[in-house]
């Protein structure tokens, strides 16, 4: 293994604790690993504003580090905000989701660069939930009143577990092929650019910086995870993760409750001389 010089991490599930902080240790780990010159860059599900306070909080928020938002859709300066990098949809790919979503009876949502929309006149408590979590404004806007010039960094499916696991798998395979689509959490699958993924912003972070991606370790927990868990030249998996994230990392951590991300930079990225068996 390759001296580790960037560590990109998910947010949710992975680096903050079930309780939305970020421990003490993970908190010293991290900071421990800037002194030493590696690179750190969040990499999260979660639109700029429900990023930027732990960006404040790691101390990214200096000029030449960058943070990843909306599933790899957008990548930004960590000091200011500004997107650097963008693969987002059209109006038009919001319509087709819509309708899509009202056909198999879920409910849905759209994240611009400043704002949630839904078309739900009865919003879902999860749309509720996330624009509580990412400090975003919520709108509902029927589908033919909506601004023709949006741009959307992710369109989103959100409901029951139960319901949207049944409502996705009769989803028109030929979409597959026409979006990047991933499942976020139980209750959120995800509707991107086919060009925007974890793991193709990590990789644009990396070449910025003229690091190759044998020295990236990616850490992570879910299904949007999985593209960076597989080109990190090391892939961590938390003790949480859903089996299709740890079938991609290259070994299991502790859990996002057990500090498992302080653990893996201790052990793989603060330490000299390594050996993976």
């Amino acid at each position: 293994m390759k001296p580790v010089t960037l560590i990109a991490s998910d947010m949710d599930g992975t680096l903050l604790t079930s309780q939305h902080v970020i421990s003490h240790r993970t908190l010293k780990s991290i900071q421990a690993a800037v002194e030493r010159g590696i690179r750190f860059v969040i990499a999260s599900g979660r639109p700029w504003p429900g990023i930027a306070p732990y960006v404040k909080e790691l101390g990214l928020d200096r000029p030449g580090n960058f943070c990843i938002s909306n599933n790899g859709a957008l990548i930004h300066e960590a000091d200011s905000g500004s997107i650097v990098n963008s693969h987002t949809l059209s109006i038009e790919d919001y319509c087709q989701i819509a309708t899509l979503a009202q056909q198999l009876g879920a409910h849905c949502h759209a994240v611009t660069a400043e704002k949630i929309y839904t078309p739900n006149r009865d919003i879902s408590p999860y749309t509720v939930r996330e624009a509580f979590l990412t400090n975003m404004p919520l709108e509902y806007c029927p589908v033919s009143e909506m601004n023709r010039f949006l741009r959307f960094s992710k369109i989103m499916l959100i409901d029951e577990p139960e319901l949207l696991s049944e409502a996705l798998q009769r989803i028109p395979q030929q979409l597959y092929t026409r979006f990047t689509m991933v499942k976020s959490s139980p209750f959120f699958f995800e509707v991107l650019n086919t060009k925007a993924s974890k793991g193709n912003a990590v990789e644009w972070v990396a070449n910025y910086c003229q690091i190759k991606m044998e020295q990236v370790m990616c850490l992570g927990d879910h299904e949007n995870d999985v593209s960076m868990l597989e080109r990190a030249g090391f892939g961590v998996a938390m003790g949480n993760a859903v089996p299709a994230a740890a079938q991609a990392a290259n070994i299991v951590t502790f859990d996002n409750d057990s500090d498992g991300v302080a653990l893996a930079i201790e052990r793989y990225a603060l330490t000299t001389h390594l050996k993976v068996v």
